[in-house]
């Protein structure tokens, strides 16, 4: 099971960004993303932070990925969510 979505959320700061999202999808009642983080591994932590500022963060079980990034000029005007450029099959 895999999955990619962007949103934007206006938060206080990276843990209350995770928090409102994962209230999101709750509320939502996407069951794949509950089944993925139900009970046990609805905690997710802070793993790493790149060179572009995007933070990553892990459920418990490590199999749900959320990335977050603050909007600021710090990393530039341009937020890359996802770029896959691939040559036309021709």
């Amino acid at each position: 099971m895999y999955g990619f979505g962007a949103c934007v959320i206006f938060a206080k700061d990276m843990d209350d960004a995770v928090e409102q999202f994962k209230q999101h999808m709750y509320k939502s009642n996407n069951k794949e993303f509950f089944v993925r983080t139900s009970y046990h591994n609805k905690d997710f932590r802070w793993v790493s932070k790149n060179v572009f500022g995007w933070n990553t963060y892990f459920n418990d079980a490590a199999n749900v990925c959320i990335k977050v990034r603050e909007i600021n000029m710090n990393y530039g005007t341009v937020i890359t969510i996802q770029e896959h450029f691939e040559e036309a099959n021709l």
